[in-house]
């Protein structure tokens, strides 16, 4: 008999609704704009089960979209292929969008809807939040109770964070002009002349949290927000780690992995076969110097020269051998054969480095051109052979985007 009562009682705990509804997750996203979206979609393709909680998925942005080439990455690119699919532009992606707030959000939906690792809590509001442990409790409005490693708060008007007394994140999106050390640190590229630093997601004084910041520029700015905050969620997950201790190289390559952008260059294009060496560069630094400013866009002037005084400093800071070599080689347009030679010595490799890009220059490196020794390098090459060889993307920078060689 008191066997019997004893199953009879572990029945009803077991299949009551409060024990039913509790779920575990690593990443809980709360919002219902396209950012949520785009942040829950790349967490769950980063590996991590992911759980969306939304009233209602809404489109809040502008109704007219102009969007450059440079911008049109990522989940933003997947939304607006599918969104042409069901207009009048059927198979094309148009420059400029006229956007029905319901068909966006329709499209939004169906996107999440096919992610795997990703489950949407629909009609859904977060009643109370606390801190367990290395994690959050959350108790929904209708009973649900979810514990999950990583809250990513992207509300418009960061009501986790309310609920939390939490200040919002102090950073913001930078300007892509002067020397800015945050540059390094860069997770997405959100307008034609700004790129949004990883320090812009995460509040100060709470470790396992991740915030999409408010006032973006546009809708298209807060998707590419989102999928960077996604990205930064689903690393704290998946590592068993917080957000002070994020490795940003890792995360920004998840993203680049991805098909997202970290610095918009109006002439290295996401198609590019170079894109991904050419980001690295972007947000090394060593390159940047030589960056072009112009009403369209800015140009990494892939075809032009460079010069050794340009690679001077830049490279010092990530390879303190090198400025021996710079300083018996004074070059106003480096030719291949010079920056061959740099790249030798700074790696300490020898002949065998320069007969080895010789016999790749078209195969192993995609070069069109001819090797020609003592042709001036451009831009452009010399940023693939950076990346091949001296790999400067691979230095580890903190948070402040100071260099950890």
């Amino acid at each position: 008999m008191r066997i019997l009562l004893f199953l009879l009682s572990f029945s009803l705990i077991c299949f009551s609704p409060s024990f039913a509804q509790q779920i575990k997750t690593d990443v809980l996203v709360y919002g219902n704009g396209a950012g949520a979206v785009a942040a829950a979609i790349q967490s769950a393709r980063s590996g991590v089960k992911t759980i969306l909680v939304f009233d209602k998925i809404s489109w809040t942005g502008q109704k007219s979209l102009a969007v450059h080439p440079a911008l049109s990455y990522g989940i933003w690119a997947e939304f607006a292929k599918n969104y042409s699919i069901i207009t009048e532009n059927k198979g094309q992606e148009p420059k400029f969008f006229k956007i029905d707030g319901e068909r966006a959000e329709g499209v939004l939906k169906s996107m999440a809807d096919t992610v795997k690792h990703l489950t949407l809590i629909k009609s859904a509001k977060i009643n109370s939040i606390k801190a367990v442990g290395k994690g959050w409790e959350f108790r929904l409005a209708d009973g649900k109770k979810i514990k999950s490693k990583i809250l990513l708060d992207a509300t418009a008007e960061h009501l986790a964070l309310q609920m939390l007394k939490v200040a919002p994140p102090t950073g913001k999106s930078i300007g892509t002009q002067g020397n800015n050390e945050l540059f390094r640190t860069t997770v997405a590229a959100i307008d034609t002349f700004k790129v949004l630093p990883i320090s812009a997601l995460i509040p100060e004084k709470t470790e396992y949290m991740v915030v999409l910041p408010k006032l973006l520029e546009s809708e298209i700015a807060t998707v590419h927000a989102g999928q960077a905050a996604g990205a930064t969620a689903a690393f704290c997950a998946f590592f068993n780690t917080s957000t002070p201790k994020l490795d940003v190289r890792t995360i920004q390559s998840e993203l680049l992995t991805y098909r997202s952008s970290l610095f918009p260059l109006a002439d290295v294009l996401p198609g590019d076969s170079s894109f991904i060496k050419i980001q690295h560069q972007a947000v090394s630094g060593i390159l940047n110097k030589g960056f072009i400013h112009q009403a369209d866009g800015i140009y990494f002037q892939t075809k032009e020269t460079l010069s050794s005084e340009e690679l001077k400093s830049p490279m010092k800071s990530f390879y303190s051998r090198s400025q021996i070599w710079f300083a018996d080689h004074r070059s106003e347009k480096l030719s291949i054969r010079e920056g061959i030679d740099l790249l030798m010595y700074t790696a300490t490799r020898g002949e065998e480095l320069r007969r080895e890009i010789e016999r790749g220059w078209k195969t192993n490196l995609g070069f069109s051109s001819a090797y020609e020794a003592s042709r001036p390098l451009n831009r452009k090459e010399f940023a693939i052979l950076l990346d091949t060889y001296l790999q400067p993307f691979s230095v580890k920078v903190n948070l402040k985007g100071q260099l950890l060689n």
